[in-house]
């Protein structure tokens, strides 16, 4: 039986077992309306759970095939995005580089206050398609 993932208007995702891509909208309405969603048949996955101590499962994480699978389908920019985040020697996240429109000075976000210092008033496109839902 194919198994379908979902992926949701807010970025999240879900996988469904069916018979087929009507069978999984169904199962998929449990949670919300699926109708408009991008629904893709997956070629394999692989997940791990981890048992805790008072007796919960925890996920533990997803099959190496798995993980990308689901980045290049739900999320297929965030890699090239993450790749312009430069972190600097203390373990703070850097600035955004490469595009254009990033800072010249300032690159990196000053967290001490829990707020980034340089804040952009606008964000070039190719940073922000990430978060941008994949249309069917």
């Amino acid at each position: 039986m194919p198994l379908f993932l979902c992926r949701w208007p807010n970025g999240d995702w879900s996988v469904v077992l069916a018979s087929n891509e009507q069978d999984a909208l169904i199962k998929l309405d449990e949670i919300a309306n699926a109708e408009e969603c991008p629904l893709v048949q997956l070629d394999a996955f692989q997940v791990h759970f981890h048992l805790t101590d008072d007796g919960e499962l925890l996920l533990d994480g997803f099959g190496e095939t798995t993980e990308e699978e689901i980045s290049d389908i739900c999320y297929p920019v965030l890699d090239e995005v993450k790749g312009q985040v430069q972190m600097e020697p203390d373990g703070r996240p850097g600035w955004l580089s490469g595009p254009a429109g990033a800072p010249a000075s300032g690159r990196h976000a000053d967290m001490s206050s829990g707020h980034p210092a340089v804040i952009p008033t606008a964000f070039p496109a190719s940073w922000t398609q990430a978060l941008v839902p994949v249309t069917r």
